[in-house]
């Protein structure tokens, strides 16, 4: 006959390497290195498309994807008066990135580039104020949004500027 055991309710738990540390840094904002790597990225991203003349889209996506990193941080209630602002800079790059993937040239208007320097610099103010934790509810938010392809479409921007 088999002999049976006893199941034990016990369940081993996940070990974190940092004792906890990890979470306390999720309330914490970014140092003043983080900041400026990011605003270096974003903006340095701005200046590759409207100054090079090897145009890049990988440039214009990047900047499409902190843009919507400042949409989601809005909705989170981190500078959440300038979600409008937001709104419009995208409009503007998206269509940026349309008019470049059917082949018309990469570029802003002034108008656009006048847009997307403010929304820049909503991203800007925000990642001053938001804290880590912020920054990666948005980023999950964003990948569940991409997933479930609750995104804005091409059809949306260029109805507008057209």
């Amino acid at each position: 006959p088999a002999i049976m055991r006893k199941r034990s309710s016990y369940r081993p738990r996940g070990f974190d390497p940092n004792g906890g540390i990890t979470l306390l840094t999720k309330n914490n904002l970014l140092t003043d290195e983080e900041i400026r790597s990011r605003a270096m990225k974003h903006w340095g991203n701005l200046e590759v498309i409207v100054k090079s003349d090897k145009k890049d889209h990988r440039a214009l996506q990047a900047l499409v994807d902190s843009l919507n990193a400042a949409m989601v941080l809005c909705e989170l209630g981190i500078e959440a008066e300038s979600l409008q602002l937001v709104i419009d800079a995208q409009i503007w790059a998206f269509n940026a990135l349309y008019r470049f993937e059917r082949g018309k040239g990469l570029g802003l208007t002034a108008e656009g580039l006048k847009a997307v320097r403010i929304g820049l610099g909503v991203h800007d103010a925000q990642i001053m104020n938001a804290t880590k934790g912020d920054l990666g509810k948005a980023a999950t938010e964003i990948a569940r949004r991409q997933a479930t392809g609750d995104v804005f479409r091409a059809e949306d921007f260029v109805r507008v500027l057209s």
